[in-house]
């Protein structure tokens, strides 16, 4: 009898947790980002002084130098913990914005830096946390020191310039500090700044993950350093300071070198202003909502229990779909599955594999899976905590089923035998 009641058990489990069927998604939706605002409320027309006053002037001291540059938080990034990811935009001016005086990077040419720190742009993007910064180049230096009418170069036989190497420096110091990932960092310029990005990005491709080079120049034979990175260039056809072959040359080296996250808008007769077109003209997408796309969210997980996992830790695009598959071993069967510390149901096909599926992703996620033994099973409570030996609860609910299911029938069997005695 103990045999059979056992094998009704199992059994039970077993079809219990094959149809328990769940997709994962983040709970909070947050209302759609208007955009379209901004063709009202144009903030590269704001007077630069209202943007100097939401940036803090700052000065960075690197190994051989000092580096002044403007900063801006947004207010979600001023709140933010530990464990939330947020963007880091670095922008590079153009030649016009040389200096020292910590100003003029943000008073000559207004481009995507106005949009982000501008009033509008405080109420619009209140909940995402993003850091700007826009350091200044010294007057009779460059971001890349090369002949910018000249286009396309070689970095091979030129040293990356002081200032850019400081911006490196600066920039891998507040990824240290602040928990900035690679993923998350989105280097960015104008001319000068343009080349700067390129030059920037394929001497240090682990710096960022996205780019955004307006009517810049770099290396080519280089392109395949940043082959995956998210990539929106832009250039105007006719531009007389910077060739425009200096785009195409790039885009084509990283689409030769198999890159699947690239775009290229150019311009027709904009001259060498691309990056005001770059802002009002463009729309499907808007390069600030393409911008807060890039905003990458880890998924961690982990397994209690002998058997096989997805990667432990994945980088998801906000807004993407993941599916995390665990498989037990042998002699194993699925117990428990927590989300950010709650149990919930995952999906058991034919196989024996266990998987969630998480939409929309917008945050970051923990993900834990147990596994145990069928006849020596350890409770698991919704913080993971191992608690009293014993069969996990929906074996105890299936044994009891079944226990029933078998007493009724024989209590069944026992009454039918009485009546056809009698």
């Amino acid at each position: 009898m103990k045999g059979i009641i056992k094998l009704i058990a199992v059994t039970a489990l077993a079809g219990a947790v094959l149809a328990t069927v769940v997709s994962a998604t983040e709970s909070a939706e947050k209302t759609a980002i208007n955009y379209g605002a901004f063709e009202e409320e144009d903030p590269s027309l704001i007077y630069a002084p209202q943007i100097l006053a939401k940036m803090e002037a700052k000065e960075f001291k690197g190994k051989d130098g000092t580096l002044k540059y403007r900063v801006y938080e947004s207010p979600a990034y001023k709140t933010k913990d530990e464990s939330t990811p947020a963007l880091l935009l670095v922008f590079l001016h153009g030649s016009g914005g040389s200096g020292d005086d910590n100003e003029q990077q943000i008073k000559d040419q207004r481009t995507m830096v106005n949009y982000l720190v501008s009033d509008l742009g405080d109420q619009l993007f209140a909940e995402i946390p993003f850091k700007v910064i826009a350091p200044q180049c010294p007057l009779n230096s460059q971001w890349a020191k090369i002949v910018y009418a000249n286009g396309s170069y070689s970095t091979d036989n030129i040293q990356i310039s002081e200032p850019l190497q400081l911006v490196y420096e600066l920039v891998t110091d507040l990824q240290a500090k602040e928990g900035i990932t690679t993923a998350n960092t989105v280097i960015g310029g104008i001319s000068m700044g343009g080349y700067g990005t390129w030059d920037l990005a394929t001497r240090h491709p682990e710096i960022c993950g996205s780019l955004i080079p307006i009517c810049g120049a770099g290396d080519p034979s280089k392109a395949s350093l940043i082959k995956d990175k998210r990539i929106w260039a832009f250039h105007s056809d006719n531009d007389t300071s910077v060739p425009v072959s200096g785009s195409r040359d790039m885009i084509a080296a990283l689409k030769e070198a198999g890159a699947k996250n690239v775009t290229y808008t150019e311009f027709e007769g904009r001259g060498h202003n691309a990056w005001t077109p770059a802002m009002t003209e463009v729309k499907d997408p808007y390069l600030l909502e393409w911008f807060f796309d890039g905003i990458t969210y880890s998924v961690t997980t982990e397994l209690e229990g002998e058997g096989e996992i997805t990667e432990s830790v994945m980088a998801v695009k906000g807004g993407e779909t993941v599916k995390i598959e665990f498989t037990p071993a042998e002699g194993f069967a699925p117990d428990k599955v927590y989300l950010d510390g709650k149990e919930v149901n995952p999906t058991v096909p034919q196989d024996g594999a266990m998987y969630i599926t998480l939409e929309n992703v917008k945050a970051n996620h923990k993900v834990k899976a147990v596994f145990t033994k069928p006849e020596e099973e350890s409770s698991v409570d919704a913080g993971g905590n191992e608690g009293k030996k014993g069969l996990p609860l929906p074996a105890v609910i299936a044994l009891i089923g079944g226990a029933v299911a078998v007493a009724t029938a024989v209590t069944t069997a026992i009454i039918v035998s009485k009546k056809k005695k009698k």
